[in-house]
């Protein structure tokens, strides 16, 4: 089980929010990368 699934209140509010950012900002870097690709084979 994950630490921030334990935990309540206004922390488990802010580390949900936390991995929310993080997991966009991951699907960011995956689309960067992935038009990167694109674009060097071009």
């Amino acid at each position: 089980v994950l630490p921030s699934a334990r935990r309540a209140g206004a922390g488990g509010a802010l580390s949900q929010g936390a991995e929310q950012v993080w997991e966009s900002f991951c699907q960011l870097r995956t689309e960067q990368a992935r038009t990167a690709r694109r674009a060097s084979k071009c």
